[in-house]
């Protein structure tokens, strides 16, 4: 090539813009040079399109919340670009696409485009909010007493927003207030539930109780009339003792020697300066026996007696009572306020009558003695009785045979044969009862073996002789075939050998006879004319 050549540079408007070899520029346009040998003056030239890329790239800061807490201490910031290829400068020097900040402040990201150099900035504010609740506690008291028993806790905040919750240190402490009845260090947690800031106090209650040492005796159970006094069954190490008839200590018992049978609980309090209360109760007992016993008395041999014993007073219905005799207990009965036992008395007997109520028990003897029966002894003669009056028993006597009426007339008359009874009573009302038999001697009974019916006055009639001594009797009377004909008493005559008011034929008849003295008699007999 020529070593001695020229060059001449033109932009798109014509104008020349340089003459060396190498041209710098700094917009787009459409560049040509001309290049002539300076020794023959031939030239050549070309031309060359500059464009230009200068748009600066996007640039923004994205974060989820941007506001630091307690419960938010940091915050992630991430650059946001439109560039395909770019780097990224903060202003703390970080050069991530994402940073993380836990303090408060303006942060600043520079985005350049890898592709064309161009920049551009982005920035984001970074606000705090940590502030904690400030509070104090304050107390309705210090100190736990018996006039005091009680203390409220309040946590009083002072700053942070509205919406506030609490946690002490006990099972149902949720409020900002609380009580207490004990001794101890009471925390709270106070949480803004804005921003997640907490703050923790304590508290200190303490205790001054000192209680009274009363004694009580155990229960008391005693009878009436004894007596007890309740300032004999309570003792403290202080003077002022109180007592009561209710748990609720507001019945403040008047006079305090209790003395009538009652049973009851009575409630004892004691109080000292400070307040400070012990308490008991006690149950006193008065029990009564009050009973009307029966009196000695004297009963029939073999006659059942009833023994009693009435319950009288306020407790009466609480009696238990028992009747021995001879080591036994009796079975009885308690019909309203009265026990009452039954016995068969056949010699004379002592017996003994216990009645308990609680620890009280009364003890009392009856004496029972018999009275012999009157004795007799009885002659008869078929349905005569007479009587004679042995020994025992005492005049008058009375007589009843088979329940009539009574009679002093020893000479009485049975009804009919068979057995009998005897009741003789003397002046005691006691009775001896007799049984006996009476049979009475009888002809015997002739049974006709026929009779002749034709009115001629002679065996006209067929009829039982004797048969009156018999009654009651009652007689039947059949033909042959087995129908009945007839059927009379003792108190008829006999059969005249009709039936339905015509004569009977010439045939043979049975008869069947019965009663209680004859039993039960058959046959036949013949009737002829």
């Amino acid at each position: 090539g020529a070593t001695n050549v020229g060059y001449v540079w033109t932009n798109s408007a014509g104008e020349s813009i340089g003459t060396e070899a190498t041209l710098s520029i700094n917009s787009a346009d459409t560049y040509k040079v001309v290049v002539t040998n300076t020794d023959n003056g031939c030239s050549t030239g070309e031309s060359v399109t500059i464009s230009e890329n200068k748009v600066a790239p996007e640039a923004s800061i994205s974060a989820d919340v941007t506001e630091l807490t307690c419960a938010t201490t940091s915050i992630s910031l991430t650059a946001q670009t439109n560039a395909a290829l770019a780097s990224y400068q903060w202003n703390t020097d970080a050069t991530s696409q994402i940073i993380s900040v836990s303090s408060a402040g303006t942060y600043g990201v520079t985005i350049t485009n890898a592709d064309n150099g161009c920049t551009n900035y982005a920035e984001q504010k970074i606000t705090e909010n940590k502030t904690a609740p400030e509070f104090s506690i304050t107390a309705t008291a210090d100190v736990i007493t018996c006039l005091v028993p009680n203390a409220s806790l309040t946590a009083n905040v002072s700053n942070a927003s509205p919406n506030l919750s609490y946690m002490w240190n006990t099972y149902n402490g949720t409020g900002a207030s609380i009580t207490v009845s004990a001794a101890g260090t009471y925390n709270v947690i106070v949480s803004d539930e804005e921003n997640g800031c907490t703050t923790e106090q304590s508290y200190t209650i303490t205790e001054n109780r000192v209680y009274p040492k009363l004694t009580i005796q155990d229960d008391v159970n005693i009878c009436y009339p004894e007596q007890v006094s309740l300032t004999d069954l309570a003792k403290s190490d202080i003077a002022d003792i109180h007592y009561y008839t209710d748990r609720t200590f507001t019945v403040e018992v008047d006079d305090t020697t209790i003395s009538s049978p009652s049973s009851a609980y009575y409630y004892v309090k004691s109080v000292n300066e400070a307040g400070c209360a012990a308490s008991d109760s006690i149950k006193i007992t008065i029990n009564e026996i009050d009973v009307s016993f029966m009196s000695d008395t004297a009963v029939c041999v073999n006659d059942e007696l009833e023994l009693w014993a009435e319950g009288r007073g306020l407790q009466k219905t609480d009696y238990l009572y028992t009747i021995e005799y001879a080591g036994a207990v009796l079975t009885g009965e308690k019909v309203e306020d009265v026990y009452v036992a039954t016995d068969d008395i056949d010699v004379s007997k002592t017996y003994t009558f216990k009645v308990e109520n609680g620890a009280c028990k009364t003890i009392n003897q009856i004496k029972v003695k018999t009275i012999a029966l009157p004795v007799v002894s009885i002659k008869q003669n078929d349905d005569e009785i007479t009587i004679t009056q042995l020994s025992f028993g005492q005049a008058p006597y009375m007589y009843s045979l088979d329940g009539d009426e009574y009679t002093s007339v020893l000479n009485l008359q049975a009804d009919g044969e068979g057995e009998h009874y005897l009741s003789v009573t003397d002046k005691n009302g006691c009775e001896s009862i007799y049984e006996f038999s009476v049979s009475i001697q009888r002809p015997e009974l002739f049974i006709p073996p026929f009779f002749t019916p034709n009115g001629d006055g002679y065996k006209d009639i067929w009829a039982i002789e004797n048969i009156e001594y018999y009654a009651p009797v009652n007689v039947e009377i059949y033909d042959r075939y087995g129908r009945k004909l007839i059927s009379y008493d003792d108190t008829t005559e006999g059969w005249d050998g009709s039936y339905n008011g015509h004569g009977m034929q010439m045939d043979d008849y049975w008869y069947i006879v019965s009663g209680p003295y004859v039993g039960t008699l058959s046959g036949h007999f013949t009737l002829k004319r």
